[in-house]
């Protein structure tokens, strides 16, 4: 019997110990949401070098041209992102849309950095 309730309180700690786990990132999160700043512009960063850099405020698409390929940018009511792009993973177009200092969108084949700054 002892067995039995030994597997029915690991299984209960198992439980607290999710909840808790799934509590804290939920809290993490509402935490980063809330305290983090909007940023005001998009900086364009190739090989590690800013490019180009483009307001947050103004709705417009953006072609970025890379000697290792293309991505199209559009920011369009204060968020930022990458709409298209010719890479063969397409991660950085699935990617959600970027709003706050210090979120990005990272296009690896072409070594693209889309960083929001303030």
């Amino acid at each position: 019997m002892d067995g039995v309730k030994n597997g029915k309180k690991r299984i209960r700690n198992d439980i607290l110990l999710a909840v808790s786990v799934l509590v804290l990132a939920v809290a993490l999160i509402i935490a980063y949401r809330a305290f983090s700043k909007s940023g005001t512009y998009a900086a364009v960063i190739i090989d590690g070098k800013v490019t180009a850099t483009y307001p947050l405020s103004e709705n417009a698409e953006h072609v970025i041209e890379t000697k290792h390929g293309r991505n199209v940018l559009c920011i369009k009511d204060g968020k930022a992102s990458v709409t298209d792009a010719d890479c063969p993973d397409l991660v950085c177009a699935r990617h959600h849309e970027v709003s706050h200092s210090g979120e990005s969108i990272v296009c690896l084949p072409h070594r693209l950095v889309i960083e929001i700054r303030e």
